[in-house]
């Protein structure tokens, strides 16, 4: 017998409280993050035209505090391609999209922090654009977008006429752990949304994946915030070592995202 829609309901009502026991209150979505990781170094003063009023940088932990990072602050592209991305609650559809983040991490804001600051995002899914203005109020811009993701990748972003091109080029094998320590204290930083609030991601590292790879990346054309960078500019890292704090790593990792919280005082 063919089952009543008041039953099929109920079943669909229940089984989005059995996923919901099984989530942590806080969650929103929950994704498989196949991302390149890449920190820069760049002088205070150009980072300083990315923030808003209110905004400020934020002492940094204390490996920074090396000679060549006196008057830097660190600034992080991650060139995401997310997927099986679900609501925690109920998570019937899942979406599959890129994601290339601008982040500047260790920023205070009215003197409370530190936090992340996302100046700009780009996304090729119109679901997730208008989610990320909607609800968590981003400057989130809906793009064309197409990768290879893969060791010897490529990442490719264009906004109107204006256009990134990112090369990946596998680095050597790691023979010992990698310094993750950067990554790990930038991703656990929350990260500000409108209205006062804040939100997380939790990376699952120890189920992550990581490859060390070189990247190159240049632009054309202000696809960035305005006064940040040139019209055209070309940046290089190289592949993260146990010899060197910094550099492009690339990563299979679960994450889970938070919905708007109270940020921490």
């Amino acid at each position: 017998p063919t089952m009543s829609r008041s039953a099929l309901l109920l079943v669909w009502l229940l089984w989005g409280v059995a996923c919901e026991a099984k989530c942590n209150k806080t969650q929103a979505v929950k994704c498989l993050d196949q991302t390149y990781f890449s920190v820069f170094m760049v002088n205070k003063t150009e980072v300083a035209k990315l923030l808003l009023p209110g905004q400020s940088l934020a002492q940094l932990p204390s490996y920074y505090n090396h000679s060549n990072f006196h008057g830097k602050h660190p600034v992080v592209f991650e060139f995401g391609h997310e997927k099986k991305c679900a609501p925690c609650v109920i998570p019937i559809f899942t979406s599959t999209f890129h994601e290339l983040k601008l982040i500047v991490p260790f920023v205070n804001k009215h003197n409370h922090g530190p936090f992340i600051f996302k100046p700009a995002i780009f996304v090729d899914s119109f679901e997730d654009w208008a989610g990320s203005k909607a609800d968590y109020g981003l400057p989130t811009f809906l793009c064309h977008m197409k990768s290879e993701f893969s060791a010897d990748g490529t990442y490719n972003v264009t906004y109107k006429h204006h256009t990134l091109h990112a090369n990946f080029t596998r680095g050597p094998t790691p023979k010992y752990q990698l310094p993750l320590q950067v990554y790990k204290d930038i991703t656990a930083l929350p990260w500000l949304c409108k209205g006062g609030h804040c939100a997380y991601n939790w990376y699952n590292w120890n189920e992550a994946t990581l490859t060390p790879v070189e990247l190159y990346f240049e632009t054309r054309g202000a696809i960035f915030p305005s006064g940040f960078f040139p019209h055209e500019s070309r940046w290089y890292s190289s592949p993260l070592s146990v010899y060197d704090i910094f550099g492009s790593v690339m990563a299979s990792v679960p994450v889970a995202i938070s919905k708007k919280l109270t940020c921490p005082q």
